[in-house]
């Protein structure tokens, strides 16, 4: 008998009406044993948003957001989907090894990530943009003179030896502030990692990184008292409060001394504290993060964050480092 039914992928975000993505069911007993051959009935919230056939083919019908629904017998999973809204996209140069797929997947899935929690977030396409960043031989932002339509977010993607373990940032910026185009760059060690954990939270951070934490224009994080830097968006310290810091007596919400990710002292291992090196720690994207980014000119979905609450007790920061990360310098469109 079903007991459990997990889907993949988490979340999707279909760009265009006419896109399709199946999503993979599995059932499994209550002794955690997979249930070969179990009998799944698909099914969606808004067939005019998105279809759904009987072999888990989703179609995007209409612009919106809708869950996909997986039954067998009394057991249920849903997962959010959304179609023609908010859009990342990636552009992977050559230098990404072709061997590391799974690692690029992971890429696809952070972006999916973002996409669905900002889905709402409205912004008209900009026709004819150039200077796309190139990567290998170049400076950050230095690219092609190529011109492209960009509909939301282009994220150019990296692999080269240099300073930076991973590094991640805008390089040119719509009118108004949000990223236009942006880069993240990874060294070959990084593609080290477990793809399915740890390489996943350092995308989602640089991912991040180029949406606006610690870079956006929005980010203006104040200094109280020594060593008090914070990030005083009245969303996200309310996404800090809800988290367990309704108590937490100096400034909302606390910044590491480098001004560009949360404090680890005081956050833990929330995926935009100055890191979590001790690979196989759960980081989580929490409402904070997001509702940061809602500080900063995005509609947000809030719901779509992973479950977070403040550690109990104050952790040593110096075991949060990520390696070398970094935010690199931007430019506005």
């Amino acid at each position: 008998m079903a007991a459990s039914v997990m889907l993949s992928p988490a979340r999707w975000s279909l760009p265009e009406v006419g896109d399709t993505v199946r999503f993979l069911a599995t059932v499994r007993d209550s002794n955690e044993r997979l249930i070969d051959g179990a009998r799944v009935v698909w099914s969606s919230s808004d067939s005019g948003v998105v279809r759904v056939d009987s072999h888990g083919l989703v179609t995007a019908a209409g612009r919106g957001r809708a869950k996909v629904f997986a039954k067998s017998g009394a057991v249920a999973q849903s997962v959010p989907v959304v179609t023609a809204m908010f859009n990342i996209e990636l552009l992977f140069r050559d230098s990404v090894p072709p061997e590391h797929r799974e690692h690029q997947a992971r890429f696809v899935d952070a972006a999916n990530f973002f996409m669905v929690a900002l889905a709402e977030t409205e912004v008209p396409p900009i026709p004819d943009v150039t200077r796309i960043p190139l990567g290998i031989g170049s400076s950050w932002c230095g690219g092609t003179t190529e011109a492209r339509t960009v509909h939301g977010l282009l994220v150019v993607v990296t692999v080269e030896e240099g300073r930076y373990f991973a590094a991640g940032g805008p390089c040119i910026r719509r009118d108004g502030g949000l990223p236009l185009v942006g880069r993240m760059t990874f060294s070959p060690s990084a593609f080290e990692r477990d793809p399915d954990a740890d390489f996943e939270r350092l995308v989602r951070h640089e991912m991040a990184h180029v949406l606006g934490i610690g870079t956006g224009r929005g980010w203006n994080p104040l200094s109280g008292s020594p060593h008090d830097t914070h990030f005083p968006g009245s969303l996200a310290v309310a996404a800090f409060d809800a988290a367990g810091g309704s108590g937490y007596a100096d400034g909302k919400v606390p910044v590491a001394n480098d001004n560009v990710h949360w404090r680890a002292s005081v956050m833990g291992c929330e995926v935009m504290s100055a890191g979590c090196g001790p690979q196989g720690i759960v980081s989580p994207t929490s409402a904070i993060t997001l509702q940061a980014l809602a500080d900063m000119g995005f509609t947000v979905d809030p719901s779509m964050a992973d479950p977070y609450t403040l550690p109990e007790a104050d952790a040593d920061a110096a075991a949060y480092a990520f390696e070398d990360d970094a935010v690199l310098p931007d430019r506005d469109r």
